[in-house]
């Protein structure tokens, strides 16, 4: 067992249908994390499909395919200056789940 091995989160995007198989050989290779609720994973194939629907900041699965790094990263910083606390813990639900066993986890 790795020291840092119950201290792991892990937040994944739901796998494509391709992506699947690969993802299912993830879970069995990390059984330990898996079992223990250490691996996360989103609703959507993206953390842009899992904003808020306030203002323009959720996406669609094709938007966010459309979308090159910068872009998400941009909207990313964007949406962290301006969602409250209420509407992160409320509406990213899972996101927020990862954050409180991040810090559950921790040292």
């Amino acid at each position: 067992m790795s020291l840092y091995e119950n201290k792991v989160v892990i937040l994944c995007d739901k796998p494509t249908i391709e992506a699947q198989a690969g993802f299912d050989d993830f879970l069995i290779q990390h059984t330990t994390i898996n079992g223990n609720g250490q691996i996360i994973v989103l609703d959507f194939g993206s953390l842009e499909e899992c904003y808020p629907n306030f203002k323009d900041w959720l996406r669609t699965a094709e938007q966010v395919k459309a979308m090159v790094g910068a872009k998400k990263k941009k909207l990313a910083q964007r949406i962290g200056d301006e969602i409250t606390q209420d509407q992160f813990e409320k509406e990213m639900i899972l996101v927020f789940k990862s954050l409180q066993k991040t810090w559950d986890h921790a040292f």
